[in-house]
């Protein structure tokens, strides 16, 4: 389950190696903003609604490109209105399940999904979708929400990602070592 806590070493983890990041978060959501946008994507996981009581990601439209601003490789924290965009446009042009909310993604197309099917033996997973790669099907990425964050951290603890002037720089080779030991259930890291 996912705890302050560990959202306090995000933060923090954040603060000290990629202050710039924050500064293009929105505020927290209200619980009622929240569990609108949750009802519209069909979503009930409680981590996913902890994670946006702490902060609303950040909004497309005020995104600089010119600015890195990925947590991940896999992109930035959304806010819930893009999300719900991109689920709802999902639902139109069927890119991926149906049953996968988005959390993180790129301008250049990369989401990270969460499967929020509560039957679905990859309930909780967070999923790598990239539609200009040769496999179009989405891959496990994350074991979960609190092992994305933990990844995260470690990641910029370790030097596995880093920003220099504001540009990630990414050890694959580490990061793939870092990943593949806090996430044995997501095959992403093991092909």
């Amino acid at each position: 389950m996912l705890s302050k806590e560990l959202l306090v070493d995000f933060e923090t983890c954040l603060e000290e190696k990629a202050p710039h990041i924050l500064s293009y978060y929105n505020k927290a959501l209200s619980l009622n903003e929240i569990d609108s946008y949750m009802n519209q994507m069909a979503i009930s996981i409680p981590e996913y609604k902890f994670l946006y009581k702490w902060k609303n990601g950040v909004s497309i439209e005020v995104q600089d490109y010119s600015t890195d601003i990925r947590i991940d490789f896999t992109g930035n924290f959304l806010a819930m209105k893009d999300a719900l965009q991109l689920y709802k446009q999902n639902q139109e042009e069927n890119y991926w399940n149906i049953t996968f909310v988005p959390i993180l993604a790129t301008h250049q197309g990369e989401t990270l999904l969460i499967e929020a099917n509560e039957n679905s033996k990859n309930y909780k997973q967070l999923f790598f979708y990239a539609p200009f790669t040769s496999d179009l099907e989405p891959i496990g990425y994350f074991d979960d929400i609190e092992s994305m964050l933990k990844s995260i951290i470690s990641l910029f603890n370790k030097g596995a990602q880093r920003y220099d002037n504001n540009v990630m720089e990414i050890d694959f080779e580490l990061r793939t070592k870092v990943c593949k030991d806090l996430n044995p259930k997501s095959e992403y890291w093991f092909e």
